[in-house]
């Protein structure tokens, strides 16, 4: 999820000692079966894993609207899906934004994370690719 509106990236962010806690809220529901947040002064992403994206995605919908206050207008303009490869391109980008993708897998490979074994190698194959770009 990209490029928000300083408003809204203002009430969704999530302090890096809060990231697997949210991430293990947005699997509460069920609907999303891994889930890792990225969250950084300019940068909110939810990456995860579901059988079903579209229940998936109104599900974490649902929990940002719950957890910001938002309404779902504001929301649905500043959200953006990516999957697969296009997902994976996200991520591939200058160092900065590498060295943040590592830490967001390194936290959600902890034991309290949430990344199981789809997220547990995306982001950091897409370090590894984006090292060699």
């Amino acid at each position: 999820m990209l490029h928000l509106e300083v408003e809204v990236q203002e009430k969704l962010a999530v302090p890096e000692y809060e990231w697997n806690q949210t991430s293990k809220d947005i699997c509460a529901s069920g609907d999303v079966e891994e889930a890792t947040v990225l969250s950084t002064c300019n940068r909110f992403e939810i990456y995860y894993v579901a059988a079903n994206p579209r229940e998936a995605m109104a599900a974490i919908t649902k929990y940002l609207v719950e957890r910001s206050g938002l309404p779902v207008s504001v929301l649905r303009k500043n959200l953006f899906m990516f999957s697969g490869d296009d997902a994976v391109w996200q991520v591939v980008g200058e160092g900065q934004i590498l060295s943040q993708v590592r830490q967001c897998h390194l936290l959600s490979i902890k034991e309290d994370g949430h990344g199981g074994k789809v997220l547990s190698r995306m982001p950091n194959n897409a370090v590894v690719a984006g090292k060699r770009v």
